[in-house]
C-alpha cells in the first residue's frame, strides 16, 4: 500500500498485506477521520497473508483518513506501520481518500 489510496464512496478497498514478523497472527487496518473510524482485523493464512475486502457501509462516508496497519500477536502485543522509530513527532500517517461518487444512474 502507497502513502495514500482513493476509494470512492461506497466503493470497494482490496489489498493483501504480507506478514512482517514469521510471529503475527493477524493484521488491522485502522483509518479515521475525527469520530469516524474504519477498523477491520484479518487473520494471515499458511502463506502469511491476509486479505482485506472493504467495502460499505465502511466506505460510504466521504472524507480524508489517516491510516495505520497493526500487526497483531498472539499474546496481544501489537507492531504499529508506519514504525514511529526515527520520527522527530512531525511526521504524517498514509491517507485514505473516500471521494463523492456520482448519483445512481448518472455517468
Amino acid at each position: 500500500m502507497g502513502d495514500r489510496i482513493t476509494v470512492r464512496r461506497g466503493g470497494r478497498l482490496s489489498f493483501t498485506v504480507e506478514r512482517a514478523d514469521p510471529e503475527a497472527v493477524s493484521v488491522t487496518f485502522i483509518a479515521q477521520m475525527e469520530a469516524v473510524i474504519i477498523e477491520v482485523t484479518e487473520s494471515y493464512d499458511s502463506e502469511g497473508l491476509a486479505y482485506f475486502d472493504i467495502g460499505s457501509p465502511d466506505t460510504d462516508i466521504v472524507g480524508l483518513y489517516e491510516y495505520q496497519v497493526n500487526e497483531n500477536f498472539a499474546n496481544g502485543d501489537t507492531d504499529i506501520y508506519p514504525s514511529q522509530d526515527g520520527c522527530d513527532g512531525d511526521c504524517d500517517l498514509p491517507t485514505l481518500e473516500i471521494c463523492e461518487s456520482l448519483p445512481m444512474g448518472e455517468s
